[in-house]
């Protein structure tokens, strides 16, 4: 499982240096962490030495469950890999349908490869478990400085993935 979490990591990192040199004055860090906890301890755990625990402001109300975190994963990956490139006007093209729907090539399932192969590599490094899916729900409040962060937990059992996205300006 090591060298499955090291090439998604590698996959994560040249995401983010990539965010990072179209982001202008914001950088990027992306990263999956393996935790032997449970999910209950997960979330404090996680947050006690992250990049979130320095914004003292944020509150942590909890996690949400995903129904279908394949479909949810995707529209978070998107929004964090492409939303540079939209910031610098870069137009990635757009998919036209029979049926007269025009949808952004990023948004398109079929023709997004980029966040499908995050999907893909996490269903391998998953391989045999069925993974309960959880959102980080916070509630931030004016904060000092600039910056988001998004948090997707994988329950598989004794150990929790999650899965952090994090951006500062």
């Amino acid at each position: 499982m090591n060298s499955e979490l090291s090439k998604i990591n590698g996959y994560l990192e040249a995401l983010s240096n990539l965010s990072t040199f179209l982001g202008n004055c914001y950088g990027h860090q992306y990263k999956l962490v393996e935790l032997n906890v449970n999910i209950t301890e997960a979330v404090q755990e996680f947050n006690k030495n992250s990049d979130l625990s320095n914004h003292k402001y944020v509150e942590i109300l909890g996690l949400k469950e995903l129904n279908s975190w394949e479909d949810s994963l995707f529209a978070v990956c998107t929004h964090w890999f492409f939303s540079m490139f939209k910031m610098r006007d870069i137009d990635l093209g757009e998919i036209y349908y029979t049926d007269g729907q025009v949808v952004s090539m990023e948004d398109d399932k079929e023709h997004n490869r980029v966040s499908n192969q995050l999907i893909t590599m996490l269903n391998t490094l998953f391989i045999g478990a069925k993974p309960k899916v959880y959102q980080l729900i916070t509630n931030p409040s004016k904060g000092e400085d600039e910056f988001e962060w998004e948090q997707i937990y994988f329950d598989v059992g004794a150990k929790v993935f999650v899965l952090d996205f994090y951006q500062w300006g």
